[in-house]
């Protein structure tokens, strides 16, 4: 096979889409400007995964000037939004028909260099990248920019503006991408298999009879990221199961950046890039057709092997470069050390880590043969070893490579499918021969995705703290203040505010408190306790939130419903008279700043969102009917109030105002020294 080479895109547009795509999804499974005849493009960029097929198309069609934006919405609809889901639907039809006949040359004279896979088996994900339409639809509606997604047909139509839908429920799902939300989502779902399986659960939410509209994709994707399903895996899953409709206002995705275990977590995941660098450099050798040992298709077998590491989602991504590198950080220059990481479930690879010496005596093909084999040998102890074992990647380089400017590395596979009873024999003799994982040491490695805020991070929690001002953190009060006692002191049949501990149900759903507590005491006794707990948005407003926690047998309050935030206590207030009526009641909140109206704009804006909502007997359904006005209304507070938070992120507390780090001292006498 020949060096690989592929287009780079025509427009700035396209070449930039490329680059995203290369970054996130890496070079050898990302493909621009691909063709079906001679001067006959195909789609504007393919991504081929496994059975996953990706088709991007990118418009950058100018937003016409026209004082009718209805006018404006639709002609600049059809050209950007309809064409282009034209397009792809095309370009699906042709890689199920003609898969023999996609080329990388508008001559169409270099083939696709890999075999699509079973038209029966294939997965396909159309994406549309629409340019120019942001920020039309910013000065229309005002916040960032963002497109508004809906499912709700009565909304989602071609004549209202600025709102994207499922554009034909007979065809596959078109997802659309603008120039708000396309750097959003490539760059925090950034592997093709977190990206696949963000788009794959977007369209079974999207087409299932729940009624859905969002002000962004980015508040999507927020809502998605912070929850997880019985597999361990994020979805889109609602707080209510008998839940048939969801609004999600804009300032989730910007709240989401802001949580403490977000930013810890993008702090751990630093390290997983390696693992990305890693692919890409095996990955260059085998297009560029550099690679020290080389082979008859030799693509195609690299292709393989690096479809493995490629797989991996970014969470493990980060534990596999964090043992490969402590691997090589340990190993000192003249030793050699192995790392073997098992399956961790059916369908995984097992992982060996090779660290081998590099002999100054010896010619680099001698030194790198010998490394190949002893990694071979080491895969094939694996699998003796751990028989449950079918596919075993290997990794090897040169030990001390940690302290080292270069080096190299060698990459294996080993098929354990076919295993035979000699195999079985060979590789036991050269357990012993090599004394391979004679006596290994044993050890248990557990993260998280979303690191705690423990001890460990103390370093991280320090610049959380210290930057609490900037980052307007929302929490529970953390002494109760003066300030914090009259505020409880004016809430509803309030009591003394007391700390109550939380500790969250297995079986508890976030924000449903009062059925969490209510098959609490079904299954294990106790009783009900109404209340208030109260919430700080540290210096700029208070808030008490209707909840309920559980009165143990043994007398003890315990709230056990979950929080979206890793909270180890709420402060409560009791109210013995007030009960829950099966119906929403609204928080009541205080602005806490001296010198501006903005907390106060932000608290009438959210009362209003919450009477939109609850009007009449809205109160005690949970899905409702708005009317288009309605809806046009909430989505205008839902811009509004994140055009609101972000001008309070900006502000500079006064003087006399509170110091924003939760101290509950005047800014002047805190941090504003």
């Amino acid at each position: 096979m020949s060096k690989l080479t592929k287009n780079k895109g025509v427009t700035k547009a396209e070449q930039y889409l490329g680059k995203l795509c290369e970054k996130s999804f890496l070079s050898l499974w990302s493909y621009p400007g691909l063709f079906k005849q001679p001067g006959k493009e195909l789609c504007d960029l393919l991504v081929m995964f496994g059975d996953h097929i990706i088709i991007f198309s990118d418009k950058d069609c100018e937003f016409p000037k026209n004082k009718d934006i209805k006018l404006a919405w639709s002609r600049w609809y059809k050209r950007a939004v309809s064409k282009s889901a034209e397009q792809i639907w095309g370009a699906e039809r042709w890689i199920k028909q003609f898969p023999e006949e996609i080329y990388l040359d508008a001559s169409c004279k270099k083939h696709f260099p890999f075999k699509f896979p079973d038209i029966k088996k294939i997965l396909f994900h159309l994406v549309v990248v629409t340019h120019q339409g942001s920020k039309a639809c910013k000065n229309y509606y005002g916040g960032s920019g963002s497109m508004i997604v809906s499912n709700d047909e009565t909304f989602a139509s071609k004549s209202e503006p600025f709102v994207i839908g499922d554009l034909d429920t007979g065809e596959t799902f078109v997802h659309f991408f603008d120039d708000t939300t396309l750097d959003i989502v490539m760059k925090n779902i950034d592997t093709v298999t977190d990206f696949v399986s963000y788009l794959d659960k977007k369209e079974k939410f999207f087409r299932s009879e729940i009624k859905i509209i969002s002000t962004g994709e980015e508040e999507l994707l927020a809502h998605y990221l912070k929850r997880i399903n019985n597999n361990g895996e994020h979805d889109f899953i609602l707080p209510n199961e008998n839940a048939n409709c969801i609004f999600l206002s804009e300032g989730n995705w910007e709240e989401f950046e802001k949580n403490p275990q977000r930013l810890v977590q993008k702090e751990a995941d630093r390290i997983s890039y390696f693992w990305d660098y890693l692919i890409e450099r095996f990955a260059k050798h085998a297009q560029e057709e550099t690679q020290y040992f080389k082979q008859d298709n030799g693509l195609i077998i690299s292709e393989k092997i690096l479809n493995f590491l490629a797989k991996e989602s970014r969470f493990k991504r980060r534990m596999l470069a964090k043992a490969l590198l402590e691997a090589a950080e340990k190993t000192p220059i003249n030793k050699q050390f192995i790392r073997c990481k098992p399956a961790q479930e059916k369908g995984d690879p097992a992982y060996v880590f090779l660290m081998f010496p590099w002999r100054e005596d010896k010619t680099e093909r001698e030194n790198r043969e010998a490394r190949i084999g002893m990694l071979d040998a080491v895969m094939r102890v694996v699998k003796f070893k751990y028989p449950e074992s079918e596919d075993i990647i290997g990794i090897a380089t040169e030990s001390g490579r940690a302290k080292a400017e270069a080096g190299s590395e060698d990459a294996g596979y080993l098929d354990a499918r076919n295993w035979t009873e000699k195999n079985e024999e060979e590789a036991k003799k050269l357990q012993q021969d090599f004394k391979i994982l004679i006596n290994p040491v044993k050890s248990f490695v557990h993260d998280e995705e979303y690191p705690d805020l423990n001890e460990k991070n103390n370093m991280q929690n320090k610049t959380i703290n210290k930057y609490r001002e900037d980052e307007n953190i929302t929490g529970v009060p953390e002494n109760i203040y003066p300030y914090v006692l009259e505020f409880c002191k004016e809430l509803p049949d309030a009591t003394n505010p007391i700390y109550i501990p939380v500790k969250p149900d297995s079986d508890a759903m976030v924000k449903e408190c009062f059925a969490n507590v209510e098959e609490k005491i079904k299954n294990e006794g106790g009783k009900i306790v109404y209340g208030w707990q109260v919430w700080e948005f540290y210096g700029v407003m208070i808030e008490a939130e209707f909840h309920a926690i559980w009165l143990s047998p043994k007398n003890e309050l315990i709230d056990i419903t979950p929080k979206e935030l890793p909270f180890t206590k709420i402060l409560f207030v009791e109210t013995p008279n007030l009960i829950y009526e099966n119906k929403q009641t609204n928080n009541i909140r205080k602005s806490l700043l001296k010198n501006t109206k903005l907390a106060d704009e932000f608290i009438e804006t959210y009362n209003r969102m919450f009477n939109i909502l609850n009007e009449g007997d809205r109160s005690k359904q949970t899905s409702v009917r708005l009317s288009d006005e309605e809806k046009f209304e909430l989505i205008n507070l839902g811009k509004k109030s994140s055009e609101l938070l972000i001008k309070i992120n900006n502000l500079i507390p006064g003087r006399n105002d509170l110091c924003r780090c939760g101290s509950g001292k005047k800014y002047k006498k805190c941090h504003g020294k």
